[in-house]
């Protein structure tokens, strides 16, 4: 196979070679190199808490979680946490640090694996994935979709976050113009790029309603990003 003419990325390599500490650059939740404020991550955490409603009966599930760190915050909100991710070592510094109790816990596992094997699904009421689904193909993105619907009964509310605006992608590559395939690729740093149409016939094929977000206006990407909530 030939070599893609653009930088391909890997979080887990990526994040093995940061700060055991620097949870912000482990993710690249950064800004010219620089964690993000404070405020910015206050932003987010007030987005999907009230993108999902959470409340604290509710049991959420996490999907490509990362180090926990963003999670994190959101524990006292809900009855009990459970996050997933593909890396690893993410997973394992989500363990060190952020397993703070019994209703938390944390498995490395492919979201399309997991969903599918997951052996009490009904537990769960809220489905978080932010700034993550573009690092998932389309394939994916349905196995993922239609198992939370079917098999995950009690899931009633899915927040997909930060996602990359295929209509807007110009505002972030200044200066160049991407090729077609590097815009597909869930395998850069930012991830594939997606417009509302493609999202939504996801979601839609899957049995869920969807109802599309705009990033808040104090948000620092959010002339590129746009959000999906989906209900049964």
């Amino acid at each position: 196979m030939n070599k893609p003419e653009y930088a391909t990325f890997s979080y887990d390599e990526h994040a093995r070679k940061c700060d055991a500490t620097d949870f912000s650059k482990q993710v690249l939740r950064t800004v010219n190199g620089k964690p993000v404020k404070k405020e910015q991550i206050e932003v987010i955490i007030k987005l999907i808490s009230t993108s999902l409603a959470i409340n604290h009966s509710d049991t959420l599930l996490d999907i490509a979680c990362g180090n926990g760190h963003l999670a994190h915050f959101l524990f006292e909100e809900c009855l009990s946490y459970k996050g997933i991710d593909v890396s690893e070592y993410l997973i394992e510094v989500a363990l060190s640090n952020f397993q703070s109790s019994d209703a938390i816990s944390f498995e490395a596992n492919s979201a399309g694996s997991y969903v599918k094997k997951e052996p009490s699904p009904e537990r769960f009421t809220k489905v978080n994935c932010f700034g993550s689904l573009q690092y998932l193909t389309n394939e994916e993105v349905s196995v993922v979709l239609n198992h939370v619907f079917r098999r995950f009964i009690n899931v009633e509310r899915i927040f997909l976050g930060n996602i990359p605006d295929k209509n807007t992608y110009a505002s972030f590559y200044k200066g160049r113009e991407p090729t077609e395939a590097e815009l597909n690729d869930n395998n850069t740093a930012i991830g594939k790029w997606r417009t509302k149409s493609e999202l939504g016939r996801l979601a839609s094929e899957a049995g869920w309603q969807v109802e599309f977000t705009t990033m808040p206006a104090n948000f620092y990407a959010k002339h590129y990003r746009f959000n999906a909530i989906l209900t049964r």
